[in-house]
């Protein structure tokens, strides 16, 4: 395998193998939506959550 085939590898490994869900509703991320991190706790440790596309804009987007 050549260096540019091994990357190519690589990448279709990384992304077929996470299948990350919507914190907020439960579907499976089959696009980017938002990933929104909490703020530090008392140990500066944060919290991140994945969001679909869908519970991004009701989240964020002004009615």
């Amino acid at each position: 395998m050549t260096r540019q085939g091994s990357f190519n590898f690589l990448i279709y490994n990384v992304y077929m193998a996470i299948k990350p869900t919507c914190d907020t509703c439960g579907k499976e991320l089959t696009e980017f939506g938002a990933i929104v991190l909490s703020p530090p706790d008392e140990s500066s440790k944060v919290r991140k959550y994945h969001l679909c596309v869908d519970c991004f804009e009701k989240l964020a987007l002004p009615k």
